[in-house]
């Protein structure tokens, strides 16, 4: 079925033989086509994406067979969206990575849509982008190792 076939409930099959086309039948009953649609199962609303960091983003289709392109979006309006990727196959889930310079703020959807067909699409319920932070790694002193108070042994954390 086209994926630009109008969705309805009153569709029926004919086949014809093609040598005699007086030899024909009708499917008994109607059936339907639904409209082509994308929703987003995880992260659920509320989580904090991280600067940096990376999340599974995964939804459902009723078209595997084109791409999509995934979007985080700030609906403020103030912040520039970023494309997370403009064409993926539309398997269901994708790694997706946080810019380290994405602006902190609440707000954040993505938008997973029909590469090419802006009117076909699926948006998570709203994000937040937190700071990553630094990692912080202290090399000393030793476990169990003994400092005297009042004494300056330099600056170990890298």
């Amino acid at each position: 079925i086209p994926d630009d076939q109008t969705a309805g409930t009153d569709y029926t099959v004919k086949v014809t033989d093609t040598t005699h086309s007086s030899y024909n039948d009708v499917s008994n009953a109607n059936f339907s086509i639904t409209a082509l649609s994308i929703s987003i199962v995880s992260p659920v609303g509320g989580t904090e994406l991280l600067q940096g960091g990376s999340f599974t983003l995964d939804w459902v289709s009723s078209s595997t067979t084109n791409p999509v392109k995934i979007t985080l979006k700030n609906t403020s309006g103030s912040i520039t969206d970023y494309v997370f990727t403009d064409s993926t196959p539309d398997v269901g889930n994708h790694e997706c990575i946080i810019p380290a310079a994405q602006a902190i703020a609440g707000n954040y959807t993505v938008r997973v849509e029909k590469a090419g067909d802006a009117s076909i699409y699926g948006d998570s319920n709203s994000y937040s982008v937190v700071g990553g932070g630094a990692n912080i790694d202290i090399t000393r002193p030793q476990l169990g190792a003994e400092r005297l108070v009042g004494t300056n042994y330099g600056n170990f954390c890298e």
